[in-house]
């Protein structure tokens, strides 16, 4: 239902109740008073508004579509963000008995479910409102079988229809069950010129906002989400990551918090008006408003928002205390926002199951859409970078020392436990008595080395290792994977896969690179099945399926096959499962390039990087990656993917090669991947 709907429908409902013979006078003037408030919001809604409002030109203008879409949340931006929760101000100014014209303000969904909370306040424009209200379409009250059971180990989501006893997602019975869920859509918030003393005193405490998830359903009942194992250097496990793409993220506003009495949840509204009753100090928030012993008709809210983000979930598997967690925590936040080059607003972080109980911390992509950095946290070598980042943001080497150089823009200077260049921030106020840089690196001394074990599904790896063994149809199909396995290599997310458009049966399928891989044995060596065999798998490549083939004849060759598709097969991008790290890049100036331009690289730039800074060949100036040759006329005649101007020697792609002759026509040089040792005699380094 959108604003305009549920102004309606307030206008309508109100005015049958204002002009009923059986309405009490007070439920007249009050209905008259939501009445009128639901006219101005349809004139606001509209674009247009009465004399009688303050506007003394008359109507404003006339019903403008794209005004409207936008306080619906279509516009601005082109991704449709996800609708924000409203804030209705009534802007009559008590003190003056005057009124000017009301208005909307909205704030995200993660935001408003404590700036737009019961009672608290909300400063606009140089006055204060309080949040006296939500708005519910008039006789729809707050459904009590509208409940949540979340899990007090985990922090996992739970719809109420499911009547879980046991965690979906950990296994644990500790299941707490929250009653009479209200979702945040719009509030209503009235002008107020002091501020009491309850209200002083609920800004002070704040809200108990507790944090849950639930992966996406992949349509069995499982959550669609990839588990995998950090293994540290030493061989131990130290505990679990889990990545999900676009898992529900709740937020619920329990209430104030109440040190007396903290099973106390939630608030009451007003079955009349909708409006919040404050029963806190056993008062109502408004002197028209009745208190909540008074009747009994009051309906009991847990007001919360969702929203669907890409989420991470890491979770020790020994119990860090709440100094140490909170301090890797922030550790981590800022390391992952240097790596992947983002704000501090684009990335959200979370204790759970609760900030009092610290047992796994929820990372999600806050930004509209998600930024696709938290995949990558699955990737052993991206995993690392940040480990030995967040070293560095505690004003440490790799090796856990303090920098004490002052030219050093991570040298410690004056800080000893925490400060605003390290782990403090806007965003973890409320951790920053607990924080402590030592602490963090402790930890980050353990995690360094370690690599993560990756399932392809929400399954631990060695489980769903044995699901694919089951379904395998020979000894050399379950030979193939005991090699990925002992190679730490990725396993296929299915076995045996069939297709609607083929009757061709691929062994091992990667759902997520549309990769069928074939495992031959000597039955495919006959040539009238080998032909049969090309017939049916090309049939998979016109319809956009990669097919790969492993043959029992090449056994010796597996490594180089998986080499060749290492985006897809290698679990640690920067090393290969014999050990060797065959794309790191030592030289500082070329693995500074490959940061900044890794989206802009395709596979073919990045191996000539790599084999370029091996070779001694020093790295160009970034003003020369992406670089246009230009001809007498000023035209573009032809662009290189990298360029050294002053010896006119550059590299293309294979899609820009094309214009290779007419860049040697002008005197460039064209090298490629084996003319490195032709390239480094002329740059004067030394092929290794």
């Amino acid at each position: 239902m959108t604003l305009y709907d549920l102004a309606f429908k307030q206008q309508v409902d109100n005015n049958i109740r204002r002009l009923s013979n059986t309405s009490r006078e007070n439920e007249k003037k009050r209905a008259k008073k939501l009445r009128d408030q639901a006219e101005k919001e349809m004139d606001l809604l509209r674009n247009s508004a009465s004399k009688k409002d303050g506007d003394e030109g008359g109507e404003r203008g006339e019903f403008y579509p794209y005004r409207y879409f936008a306080t619906e949340g279509f516009l601005p931006g082109y991704n449709f963000p996800t609708k924000p929760v409203y804030a209705y101000l009534s802007k009559y100014d008590t003190s003056k008995n005057t009124a000017s014209g009301d208005e909307y303000i909205s704030r995200p969904r993660f935001l408003a479910i404590s700036e737009f909370a019961p009672g608290a306040s909300i400063y606009h424009e140089g006055a204060r409102y309080v949040v006296d209200g939500v708005s519910l379409p008039l006789g729809e009250s707050v459904s009590t079988s509208e409940a949540a059971h979340v899990c007090s180990e985990c922090g996992y989501f739970h719809l109420g229809s499911e009547g879980v006893d046991v965690c979906k997602n950990c296994g644990s019975e500790q299941i707490e069950i929250i009653n009479d869920l209200l979702e945040y859509r719009k509030v209503t918030a009235k002008r107020s010129e002091r501020i009491t003393c309850n209200e002083e005193e609920r800004q002070r405490k704040g809200y108990d906002v507790v944090t849950s998830y639930r992966f996406a359903d992949r349509g069995n009942g499982e959550g669609d989400a990839r588990e995998g194992k950090i293994i540290l250097a030493d061989g131990d496990e130290w505990g679990d990551i889990t990545y999900g793409d676009a898992a529900s993220i709740y937020l619920i506003n329990l209430g104030l918090f109440r040190e007396d009495d903290p099973a106390k949840t939630g608030f009451y509204i007003h079955p009349d008006n909708n409006a919040w009753i404050d029963d806190s100090v056993d008062a109502p928030l408004e002197n028209d408003n009745p208190k909540p012993k008074k009747d009994k008709r009051a309906i009991h809210a847990v007001p919360y928002v969702r929203d669907e983000k890409n989420c991470v979930i890491l979770r020790p598997k020994e119990e860090l205390s709440p100094d140490a967690f909170a301090s890797l925590q922030a550790a981590l936040q800022r390391a992952i926002e240097r790596v992947f080059s983002i704000e501090s607003r684009e990335l959200g972080v979370y204790p759970l199951p609760s900030e009092g109980d610290r047992r796994s911390l929820l990372l999600y992509e806050a930004s509209e859409g998600g930024a696709g950095t938290l995949r990558q946290l699955l990737d052993s070598g991206k995993f690392q970078k940040v480990i030995l980042t967040a070293f560095e943001v505690c004003h440490c080497d790799h090796e856990g020392v303090d920098i004490e150089d002052e030219s050093n823009p991570n040298a410690k200077k004056e800080c000893e436990v925490a400060c605003y260049d390290c782990l403090l921030s806007y965003y973890n106020q409320r951790d920053h008595e607990i924080v402590d840089r030592k602490q963090a690196v402790e930890i980050l001394k353990t995690l360094k080395g370690a690599t993560i074990e990756v399932s392809p599904n929400c399954k631990p790896r060695s489980e769903h290792l044995a699901d694919l063994m089951k379904l395998t149809g020979s000894s050399l199909e379950r030979e193939w994977l005991q090699f990925f396995e002992e190679n730490k290599l990725q396993l296929p997310t299915y076995a045996q896969k069939t297709f609607d458009f083929t009757t061709t049966r691929p062994d091992f399928y990667y759902a997520k690179h549309n990769l069928a891989v074939y495992i031959d044995g000597t039955p495919h060596d006959d040539q009238q099945q080998k032909e049969h065999d090309k017939e049916l798998r090309d049939d998979l490549d016109e319809k956009g399926v990669i097919v790969v083939v492993f043959s029992k004849n090449d056994k010796d060759h597996w490594l180089e096959i998986v080499d060749q598709y290492r985006n897809i097969f290698y679990l640690d991008s920067e090393r290969r499962p014999d050990g060797h790290k065959s794309e790191s890049v030592n030289d500082s100036a070329w693995r500074e390039i490959l940061n900044e331009f890794d989206g802009f690289f395709g596979e073919d730039a990045k191996n000539f990087i790599k084999a370029a800074a091996d070779a001694g060949i020093p790295a160009p100036s970034k003003d020369y990656v992406g670089y246009e040759v230009e001809g007498d006329d000023g035209e573009v005649v032809a662009s290189l993917e990298l360029a050294w101007p002053d010896k006119k020697i550059g590299f293309l792609t294979e899609n820009q090669f094309e214009d290779k002759e007419k860049l040697e026509q002008k005197g460039w040089t064209i090298i490629d991947i084996n003319r490195l040792s032709e390239a480094a005699e002329i740059f004067g380094g030394k092929e290794k």
